[in-house]
């Protein structure tokens, strides 16, 4: 009978955890993720076929090293690919370009009198490095112009055959801005004329753009082609590369903001033009600039740049990533040492947390107890399950994401109890279960942003704070027992410098933000949020 009892209590659960996850599938599908589209300038509901998204983002041109503003940008479009494929399970499929050939790369080979390919191949690397030590992942694929120009020139070519480009007597092709109108980022043209445009009488209208440019220089790189030897333009390398790899159909389009125009306006009109259709791109997401106090924006240009390595050298891949987190993508950033107080202390408290709980479970502490019962806890944490869901399934809000994750450690951190005396071993009410199952879903979440908590992999960013923190109170917990100890044959004065000796360390500490409390006989420590 106890058999068949439990059965039946079995089979109602299973029965109870099917209902649930089909309620939970269906409200999924009843609200889906809402991202911000550049286009239309509004959140769009985000359909997708299959559950397959296909992204083209726009890289680097390598010319020189990346700073903290590309960083910026590629964290952030990080911690949406993150989401996107380990919150949300989709299949994510990005395709990074690598803009090989430009004209400042030409500028810089002929200043340092070396091969072009020898410049772009090093800095290519130096990037993808950089990106490495970001923790970004990987794209799924990574062009580079010079190994496609003849799916470029097949490209240009179908643009002259319908009529959507027109070659000069120079050998250069331009696209025909007259003769082609769709609904896109066009009102900006008035003001952010491409400097391509401007001053070139062999144009039929100033808004025509090259994607074509005949050589000038026997020196230049330089490919045949059907109008001459020359090279492929800027914007019609993006759009060839993202139709070798997706076609006309592509959901997302990404960049920095100041790529809106004429950049990805250029794409647009290229690709509408070669397929036919008026709309290309279902979202367009761009970030926001990466900028120093009083500055406009992060850029080489402005001589303004941080490297990503120097920033390195002084914050771990964590703290930026935080950084990144605190503020919508599509915002603009100020960088400074008081801006990344708060992401430090943040990224100080949530491994605080995880190592203290991790050190309750495993009963590395003995005299510390958990006073909220288990029902209060799962009810704080399931709250917490939901609003951070409704946030990222809203454009992406980590902001709102961290706030909510900081409410539940600092709720947790409140029912941690110091007791005076060791907790007796059949004392059964500890809420091991509870507590870590606050501490695992705290961990997953932060993780799934990108964040490193791995020990081996943390170390190769920077020194863990467990490694210098527990041999100090070690050494510091056996001169204070020494000095306690009662068997000792001590003088008073001496047990009470050295007493003394231990407080002006803790003192010491405290002023570095980690604080720790002296029980019998181990020493509780945290780090300061």
């Amino acid at each position: 009978k106890q058999g068949l009892s439990m059965l039946a209590r079995s089979k109602f659960s299973i029965k109870t955890l099917w209902n649930r996850a089909s309620k939970k599938y269906s409200a999924q599908s009843k609200n889906p993720i809402y991202v911000f589209n550049s286009l239309s300038k509004t959140k769009e509901p985000l359909k997708l076929r299959n559950n397959v998204l296909y992204w083209y983002s726009c890289g680097p041109t390598v010319y020189n090293s990346a700073h903290l503003g590309h960083a910026s940008s590629y964290v952030n479009f990080d911690i949406i690919k993150r989401i996107l494929t380990n919150y949300f399970h989709i299949n994510v499929v990005n395709l990074m370009n690598i803009t090989d050939i430009d004209d400042k790369i030409i500028v810089r080979s002929i200043k340092e009198k070396k091969n072009f390919l020898d410049i772009t191949q090093f800095y290519e690397k130096e990037f993808l490095d950089d990106l490495s030590l970001l923790n970004c992942v990987k794209p799924s694929i990574i062009l580079r112009v010079t190994d496609h120009v003849e799916e470029i020139l097949k490209f240009i070519q179908t643009l002259v055959d319908l009529k959507k480009a027109y070659a000069t007597s120079s050998g250069s092709v331009y696209f025909d801005s007259q003769n082609f109108h769709i609904r896109s980022f066009f009102e900006q043209v008035q003001t952010d004329m491409d400097n391509d445009s401007k001053d070139n009488r062999e144009k039929r209208h100033p808004y025509d753009f090259a994607l074509w440019k005949a050589r000038k220089e026997d020196s230049e790189p330089s490919w045949p082609s059907p109008w001459g030897p020359g090279r492929p333009g800027w914007h019609i390398e993006c759009s060839t590369l993202a139709n070798v790899a997706f076609g006309r159909d592509i959901d997302f389009h990404s960049g920095g903001k100041d790529l809106i125009f004429p950049h990805h306006h250029n794409e647009m009109v290229q690709c509408c033009a070669f397929h036919g259709i008026d709309k290309w791109s279902s979202f367009w997401l761009h970030t926001g600039h990466l900028h120093l106090k009083n500055d406009v924006k992060m850029s080489k240009s402005l001589s303004n740049t941080i490297s990503i390595r120097d920033m390195l050298s002084k914050y771990t891949t964590n703290h930026f990533r935080m950084f990144c987190l605190l503020s919508p993508y599509r915002n603009n950033k100020e960088f400074s040492d008081d801006k990344m107080v708060k992401p430090v202390n943040l990224v100080n408290s949530f491994m605080s947390f995880l190592n203290l709980v991790d050190k309750f479970a495993n009963k590395k502490i003995k005299t510390l107890e958990f006073r909220a019962n288990e029902n209060e806890v799962l009810q704080k944490l399931e709250g917490t399950r939901k609003k951070i869901h409704a946030a990222l399934s809203n454009d992406f809000d980590t902001c709102l994401v961290i706030d909510e994750l900081t409410d539940l450690v600092n709720f947790m951190n409140k029912n941690f109890q110091s007791c005076a005396t060791i907790r007796p071993v059949d004392d059964f009410n500890r809420h091991y279960g509870c507590v870590m199952s606050v501490h695992n879903f705290t961990k997953w979440i932060l993780e799934m942003l990108g964040l490193v908590f791995d020990e081996e992999k943390y170390k190769t960013s920077s020194l863990k704070i467990d490694d210098i923190v527990e041999p100090s109170l070690k050494f510091r917990n056996l001169i204070r027992n020494f000095a306690l100890d009662k068997d000792r044959n001590l003088s008073k004065e001496i047990k009470m410098e050295l007493l003394q000796y231990c407080d002006d360390f803790r003192k010491n500490l405290n002023q570095s933000n980690i604080e720790f409390k002296d029980h019998k006989t181990e020493t509780i420590w945290k780090i300061k949020s």
